[in-house]
């Protein structure tokens, strides 16, 4: 690099920051082990080798550069105590932990330290963590499931701007999926002002290229570095002139002329003045994100043991990928576990990425008219709601993913809890009343409910300001097409069909079947019993009481009776969570949303949705009148693939918390969309002929039409390759 030395990362400052703050930094030492306890799940010993001992203690690893900290790609000699003589025996200390073959030192819990935060990247930590992985099953998929690859990199300084090589786009700009092995292109030419070069070097423009490097068995880091010098030339002499075409003298080959090189260097020596690497260590290794296998990813602030957090892009943070962000945002979520400050983390959920919703088109009446616009009228309800207890972390899971993240930025929900509230019963006339469907009649309807509350409001870091309460259904069982199809469509309610024994849902003894099975090649779906809900002793056995439990307050204070305890300014102040009076107001009023998650599998990439949004459809609760039941009532869940209530809620068979028999009238209000994504449609392509031309001989002249356009451009590509 002749005189030049190359900025990096944000390192730079994190180090001034934390050595400002009295952090003591130890270089040069190496993990080797993490030990447990051999009763309970904490680290009690670190084994660490100090590769140099005494020779680095007071080392300073930033090199100022223009006013810029700087970590440099290799040690600074000079600073070490006996560094010339390291360097001449080529020590590498990030290829070989031990390059010295020194002794390892043991830190002690209680003594050398309390809390474990493991930064290591996650191809270096199986010898390592040996024993957490044999007494973690999910740890040891979480390291044994990552996926890691050797890379490649090598930077050019030229003398010419991009645009005087030729480069036809702008200078903010990445070039990815090109030629392999060095597939990756980026100018990088706004560091020149933040390097030292000499005035005679005429630095114009900065480019580096990078790649996935395979393994070769028995190759060392010295071998797998020339390969990268090797494949750089090739790739210069061969690819460049592609995305340089002013680069390249006339027999096609690379002009070496154009590299900026103090020495002064002929030919392809000049590159000798650049930069190229080759990450071949475990530590280097980078990770990568196999299609599905994000859910192994072991959770930064969740490793599974009582005083270990992880950090690094190979956790499942909610990037999942290996990039600097994904680092970052680990990172932040290990120090919330650490310090217990909750505060908002940018990119750990996709929410921030939906676009806006655009113009609807109107929606086409034909066919079997199954389904029909809000608001709806509910009247003569009769049900039986039982108070179950869930696993809250699985129910936050679920939350999290099929309203939290959807919702996108500007609403947050989370779980109230660990209750699940489960109705049986049905409506005995339900009807749209909108004009002109209220004139259409109405239908009964029989369902069975899994009711979650939820708040929806605002993150605001260490508080939650809750501003809304909301009930969601993950699952919701009807008796018939028009409730499921209508339910779905409209609001998006989690329907599937149900069948009913008693038929009106209501008796001492109620099973319902669902539509259903388990998952195989040679299993089968047919209805099957799912739900069975007995009576317990007689009338009168579990509670003397069978009190009479009126209005919406009634219903609010079995769901969430810490509710209602006001402050002095109106609001409920939990752990954590801040109602807002308005909220309260609300729900003693009666006013409650549903919530759901409305979505379309999309019909080309099924794997997609074409349509998702969280809908929140207001309630009004018209007549409530609860009693709580005289009986004690057992809830059996038969588990069904097809239904995996008891993975996602951690709902099984039990005796009910609470039973309640109900009578109530209600209107469900027209949904609001609460961040929507929607595929945007393709371009229409219009083929213009003579009026006798078929649609046939339009599609045949359009693909042959496409094929000469590709054909005319692909020899300006050079190498591709057909994926």
């Amino acid at each position: 690099m002749g005189t030049s030395i190359r900025p990096t990362s944000p390192r730079g400052r994190l180090y001034e920051v934390l050595k400002a703050r009295k952090v003591e930094f130890r270089f040069f030492h190496a993990v080797t082990r993490l030990g447990l306890d051999a009763k309970d799940r904490r680290v009690v010993e670190i084994e660490v080798v100090p590769q140099i001992g005494q020779a680095a203690m007071g080392y300073e690893p930033l090199i100022d550069v223009g006013g810029l900290p700087c970590w440099p790609n290799e040690p600074i000699w000079d600073r070490l105590d006996g560094g010339k003589q390291l360097r001449e025996v080529g020590a590498d200390f990030e290829g070989n932990p031990n390059p010295l073959d020194r002794k390892a030192t043991r830190l002690r819990l209680g003594t050398e330290f309390d809390q474990v935060v493991l930064a290591i990247p996650v191809g270096a930590l199986a010898p390592l963590c040996g024993e957490l992985m044999e007494r973690d099953e999910r740890f040891r998929r979480g390291i044994e499931s990552a996926k890691t690859v050797r890379t490649q990199a090598f930077q050019l300084w030229l003398k010419k701007s991009s645009e005087q090589l030729g480069w036809a786009y702008g200078e903010n700009s990445v070039t990815g999926c090109y030629v392999e092995p060095l597939d990756t292109y980026c100018d990088m030419t706004h560091l020149i002002p933040h390097e030292l070069w000499d005035r005679g070097a005429s630095v114009r423009s900065i480019a580096y290229f990078c790649g996935v490097l395979d393994d070769r068995p028995g190759e060392g880091a010295d071998d797998a570095r020339r390969r990268v010098r090797a494949n750089a030339v090739e790739f210069l002499n061969r690819d460049s002139g592609v995305l340089w075409p002013r680069a390249s003298k006339r027999a096609g080959a690379f002009d070496w002329g154009v590299l900026a090189d103090p020495a002064g260097a002929r030919g392809e020596k000049r590159l000798e003045s650049q930069y190229w690497r080759a990450n071949v260590s475990a530590w280097e290794r980078y990770v990568l994100t196999p299609a599905g296998l994000v859910n192994e990813r072991l959770p930064s602030n969740d490793s599974g043991f009582d005083n270990l957090v992880l950090a690094g892009d190979w956790t499942k943070n909610g990037i999942d990928g290996g990039c600097v962000e994904a680092a970052v945002t680990s990172g932040m979520q290990a120090a919330g576990k650490l310090t217990g400050l909750k505060r908002p983390i940018t990119g750990q959920s996709p929410r921030w990425l939906q676009p806006a919703p655009g113009q609807l088109p109107a929606y086409v009446e034909y066919g079997g008219r199954a389904t029909a616009p809000g608001p709806f009228l509910s009247l003569k309800g009769r049900l039986r709601s039982f108070l179950l207890e869930g696993e809250r972390t699985r129910i936050e899971d679920l939350v999290r993913r099929t309203l939290d993240e959807p919702a996108g930025p500007e609403v947050a929900y989370r779980a109230i809890g660990s209750n699940v509230l489960l109705m049986v019963g049905g409506f005995e006339r339900v009807s749209s009343m909108a004009s002109p469907f209220d004139r259409w009649g109405s239908v009964s309807e029989i369902m069975a409910a899994f009711w979650v509350p939820v708040i929806a409001g605002r993150d605001l870091g260490e508080t939650f300001l809750a501003e809304r309460l909301g009930l969601a259904a993950p699952y919701v069982f009807v008796d018939n097409p028009m409730s499921y199809l209508g339910g779905r469509e409209t609001y998006g309610y989690a329907k599937t069909m149900g069948r009913f024994d008693p038929p009106d849902g209501i008796g001492e003894r109620q099973r319902m079947e669902a539509f259903g099975g388990d998952f195989g090649r040679d299993e089968g779906a047919a209805w099957r019993l799912f739900l069975e809900i007995s009576a317990d002793g007689k009338k009168g056995s579990a509670s003397e009481r069978a009190d009479s439990l009126d209005g919406p307050e009634a219903l609010v204070r079995q769901l969430a009776p810490q509710a209602l305890e006001r402050n002095a300014k109106g609001e409920v102040v939990l752990p954590g969570v801040r109602l807002a009076a308005s909220l309260l107001d609300d729900m003693l009023e009666g006013r409650i949303r549903q919530v759901f998650l409305k979505q379309f599998r999309d019909a080309a990439q099924g794997t997609r949705a074409c349509y998702q949004s969280v809908v929140e459809a207001p309630i009004e609760l018209k007549r409530v009148s609860l009693r709580r039941s005289s009986r004690d009532w057992d809830v059996m869940i038969r588990p069904l693939d097809s239904h995996p209530i008891g993975q996602e809620m951690g709902v099984t068979s039990q005796r009910a918390i609470l039973a309640l028999d109900g009578e109530l009238d209600m209107v469900v209000e027209t949904g609001v969309e609460i961040g929507r994504v929607a595929a945007s449609a393709s371009p229409v392509t219009v083929v213009e002929g003579p009026p006798h031309r078929s649609a046939a001989d339009s599609i045949v002249e359009l693909i042959r039409s496409m094929a000469g356009r590709i054909s005319c451009e692909l020899p300006g590509l050079g190498r591709f390759r057909w994926w």
